[in-house]
């Protein structure tokens, strides 16, 4: 029961994550078929640094992205 709610709550915090990139999210998931890992993460990549650039802002080293 322990695991359970520990993969649980991991993954409510990953889709919890960069919340500013909600929209390119919605626009993946809108494609069909759904894009490759590849493209979708370049994808997010791309609109990341898009916003960067338009916003500033702190710039991050990684990135999180989940695949159910």
């Amino acid at each position: 029961m322990k695991e359970t709610y520990s993969v649980n709550q991991d993954a409510s915090r990953a889709y919890q994550l960069y919340r500013e990139l909600d929209g390119v999210r919605g626009c993946i998931l809108a494609t069909i078929p759904l894009p490759n890992v590849q493209s979708v993460y370049a994808t997010v990549c791309a609109e990341s640094n898009r916003q960067e650039a338009m916003l500033g802002g702190e710039s991050s080293e990684g990135s999180v992205f989940a695949v159910k």
